[in-house]
């Protein structure tokens, strides 16, 4: 189940446009419970490459309905990207012994690439992710959950996939 940090409401323009960030929140939400669900027998592939204690939650326009950069809404007129954080302190030393740069004073990496993903042994959870959601993904490590919640908006996907 979704647990949202923040209250996920249309735009306060309202209009077609807050109807359209509605209506393309509600169906994204629909299909991340897909995917937190399909996630659930990929989980053991973290607990495998030595993160038993990921905490993941998505971020960004998903979460949001718009894009901060552009305030373009969620999926109107393009696809949009799914934002993914994961906080667990194993993971994020394990970035920092790679190498991989780190942003926000210190707290998360930058988004990972497809080297990155691959050495942090994530690929197998970025590709169910990509199938299922047919969109781009970008992940993010975070040194723990407060730093995902001090942050925007996000929505927690962590009971979905820690269920086993």
């Amino acid at each position: 189940m979704l647990q949202p940090s923040m209250p996920v409401v249309p735009s306060p323009s309202g209009g077609r446009r807050g109807q359209h960030q509605h209506r393309a929140r509600f169906h994204l939400v629909s299909r991340i419970q897909k995917a937190s669900r399909a996630l659930v027998g990929n989980y053991a592939g973290l607990d495998s490459a030595g993160h038993p204690d990921v905490y993941a939650a998505l971020r960004g326009s998903a979460v949001t309905g718009e894009s901060f950069r552009t305030g373009a809404p969620f999926d109107l007129g393009r696809q949009s990207d799914l934002d993914v954080a994961l906080a667990s302190p194993t993971l994020f030393q394990r970035a920092q012994e790679l190498g991989i740069a780190l942003r926000s004073a210190g707290h998360r990496t930058k988004p990972l690439d497809p080297d990155e993903l691959r050495a942090l042994g994530l690929t197998p959870v970025v590709q169910v992710l990509h199938q299922r959601m047919a969109r781009r993904i970008s992940i993010m490590i975070y040194d723990s959950p407060a730093s995902i919640e001090q942050r925007t908006a996000n929505l927690s996907i962590r009971s979905s996939l820690i269920t086993r």
